[in-house]
């Protein structure tokens, strides 16, 4: 059961790489899906523009896979604490922390120090040329690495590296939480939500991690159990989980209410009667950041869905699995691709063909490739060797 629950997670993983991916190429040809804005778009229809209020716009929305994938990372992280202390385990808090530091940290460093030797290169080749916006020396370039990429979010080495503070906090902060998760704390989901709302106005993204943190204790304790023996229901409870039609259907309407819910525009300002309501409520819980706590919701139903499935045949697929493997290659590449891409070749294709749409076509064809072969080649070759690294060290 447990290698079954965590191939379907990766297969997840595989697609929220796939959809930042998507998110960041369809806003470099169509600017307008995030702002909702015909001046904006680089289109004569300004189609680009409609789609930031429709519901299918959640495939375009690249905020709700950053939320997924810090909700997965929460929920892992945590998971694994939660886990430990059921075997009566001792959780070593501090190699978890040093740990996932290490692997973020030499990750975030590989791709800083390739920038910055594609840079000099091309200086070197050609005076002046800049392939990528670069502005940090090297000394700058490693107290970044070491040290400010992760206090603050910081996008000095490269755009998409923006959100590597909150993996690296988020995880660590999962599985502290994960430390307060006992099975007979029945309670816990509602003290983690209490302190989500003060949190998320210290740091955007508490309460994503949290909602990963709930997810894990509800599902490795059976909290839902727990709530209907509560209230003497517990036979209605075995009943519907005998029912596998039943699960199957009420966790497929969960998923797809994640998704609809997702569907809320990133900048737009939404028309959705649905999405008005999310606002003005999320608006007032959390003025700074609604739009955020919003997707994280719907990912939180999306997955507490998909943990109620009993079956997830395209999630488990080898495609997706393949993905998942390669998720962090696609993550933190797939910025420094369309980025090269952007210099020469972008620009020519765009040219070449009279249709504008044919030639958006041609380039993601060619950088998707680009991608994942890129992806492939970095987790066999540099995600493998920073595993060793981090495997030797143990404090």
């Amino acid at each position: 059961m447990n290698a079954t629950r965590i191939k379907w997670i990766n297969g997840l993983k595989g697609i929220a790489c796939m959809w930042v991916f998507f998110h960041h190429f369809i806003l470099t040809f169509y600017k307008a899906t995030l702002s909702g804005d015909p001046a904006d778009s680089l289109t004569e229809s300004g189609i680009d523009a409609a789609m930031a209020y429709q519901p299918y716009g959640v495939i375009i929305n690249g905020n709700v896979p950053v939320c997924l994938f810090l909700i997965i990372s929460a929920f892992l992280f945590a998971g694994k604490v939660i886990k430990l202390k059921m075997q009566e385990k001792e959780v070593d808090f501090l190699n978890i922390c040093v740990n996932r530091y290490l692997r973020l940290m030499l990750n975030v460093a590989v791709i800083g120090v390739t920038i910055y030797l594609i840079n000099n290169i091309a200086a070197l080749i050609v005076p002046g040329l800049q392939l990528l916006p670069f502005h940090l020396n090297f000394i700058q370039l490693i107290l970044e690495v070491l040290f400010f990429q992760w206090i603050m979010p910081s996008a000095s080495i490269l755009g998409t590296l923006w959100t590597m503070e909150y993996f690296l906090l988020g995880a660590i902060f999962a599985a502290f939480l994960g430390t307060w998760s006992a099975k007979k704390r029945w309670y816990m989901p509602f003290i983690y939500l209490f302190i989500s709302f003060p949190l998320e106005y210290l740091l955007p993204h508490n309460f994503n991690i949290i909602l990963g943190v709930i997810l894990a204790d509800i599902y490795y304790h059976n909290r839902i159990e727990q709530y209907f023996e509560f209230f003497n229901q517990k036979p209605l409870y075995l009943r519907f989980c005998e029912n596998v039609i039943l699960k199957n259907v009420v966790g497929i309407i969960m998923v797809l209410t994640g998704l609809f819910i997702g569907s809320y525009p990133s900048l737009a300002i939404p028309v959705n009667p649905v999405h008005v309501f999310f606002m003005k409520l999320f608006g007032k819980i959390f003025p700074a950041s609604s739009m955020t706590a919003i997707h994280g919701l719907s990912v939180f139903i999306m997955m507490a869905g998909l943990l109620m499935v009993t079956t997830h045949p395209i999630l488990s697929s080898k495609l997706l699995d393949k993905l998942g493997e390669i998720s962090m290659g696609v993550y933190l590449q797939h910025g420094l691709v369309i980025g090269l891409l952007g210099v020469k070749v972008i620009p020519s294709l765009l040219t070449a063909f009279d249709n504008y749409h044919l030639a958006v076509l041609v380039i993601f064809i060619i950088t998707l490739i680009l991608t994942l072969v890129t992806a492939w080649l970095y987790h066999i070759i540099i995600e493998k060797w920073i595993d060793r690294i981090v495997k030797k060290i143990r404090l």
